[in-house]
């Protein structure tokens, strides 16, 4: 088993968000929700939400490298619609974790 690299993921409204509605107004929200509750419950998402000054939303992911990221989140019903965006994915070096035993 190979260890699992940490990336930073930000994702934003795409070209079918409607900016009239909140988020979870928008078109789909139940099967995106379900989605990513699923995918976070399985660990692949440690914590993610929107920035709350921007219309980006931040998660940090934790699979086997890029690809494993970029092919979930085309699962995401929001993404198939245009609704929701993956913008980066970006591998990152954690120095300092609390959930680790030193």
């Amino acid at each position: 088993m190979t260890d699992k690299t940490t990336f930073i993921v930000t994702r934003s409204p795409s070209s079918a968000w409607d900016e009239e509605l909140p988020m979870h107004k928008q078109v789909g929200w139940d099967d995106h929700a379900h989605f990513m509750d699923d995918i976070t419950a399985s660990g692949f998402i440690y914590i993610g939400g929107p920035l709350t000054d921007s219309r980006e939303y931040l998660f940090v992911i934790e699979a086997e490298d890029a690809g494993e990221v970029w092919s979930t989140f085309t699962r995401d019903p929001w993404e198939a619609a245009d609704i929701l965006a993956t913008r980066q994915v970006r591998p990152w070096t954690v120095l300092l974790d609390s959930r680790k035993n030193t």
